[in-house]
């Protein structure tokens, strides 16, 4: 009988303790669905989205220009950095001028020199070296006259000794071939060319005449 009660009140304080934690279960679901749920909130504004991304690579200009002067010398001055915005017509750098000046400076002195008066002795020097000159050149022209003049007179000999002894009236405007031919053509074409050739031995004393002159008027 002891053990029957025991048994029992046993059972009473198990089932006392599950009564307890059930209720303690149902406080805690109770509380939980009664309290707000909780949210994050931001205000909605209009503006950029930054988005950073980090990659690797090697970086390439859009757009490229190759620079160079047009000569070479020593650089003066670097106007920009690497990196700089620059425009269209902007100075960039700039060379020495150090031999251009001196190329200046020497033009400058050399046209001093040739502008200034000549001194009595040069004055005489370029006179006795126009003075040769000028008898060179007499001396030259006498030379070419007597050329041509020897020229002429050979020419006009060797027409006389060797050609114009097949022609009759040879040096008039109607030369005749005495010589056969193989055709009246080839005659009249003989006898027009031996007046080209009176014609012009004629030009050659007439020019002859007159450089004669001219030299002689000098």
């Amino acid at each position: 009988m002891k053990k029957a009660f025991l048994k029992y009140l046993k059972n009473k304080f198990v089932i006392a303790g599950l009564t307890v934690v059930a209720l303690i279960a149902l406080f805690v679901v109770y509380k939980s669905a009664t309290k707000p749920p909780n949210f994050d909130s931001a205000e909605v504004k209009i503006g950029d989205v930054v988005e950073t991304v980090s990659v690797t690579g090697t970086i390439s200009p859009v757009d490229k220009a190759d620079l160079a002067f047009e000569k070479s010398g020593v650089l003066a001055r670097v106007y920009v950095k690497v990196g700089d915005a620059v425009k269209r017509g902007q100075t960039i750098a700039v060379l020495s001028g150090g031999n251009e000046r001196a190329a200046l400076s020497g033009a400058e002195a050399t046209l001093a020199d040739m502008s200034r008066a000549l001194t009595p002795e040069e004055q005489a020097v370029q006179k006795s070296a126009l003075d040769a000159a000028s008898a060179a050149l007499e001396i030259a022209k006498k030379d070419a006259l007597n050329s041509a003049y020897g020229g002429y007179v050979k020419a006009g000999s060797a027409l006389g000794n060797y050609t114009d002894g097949f022609f009759a009236n040879p040096s008039s405007v109607n030369p005749t071939i005495n010589l056969p031919t193989d055709s009246s053509n080839q005659e009249s074409n003989i006898n027009r060319e031996r007046v080209a050739v009176t014609n012009e031995l004629s030009k050659w004393s007439a020019e002859m005449s007159a450089a004669t002159d001219s030299s002689a008027e000098d």
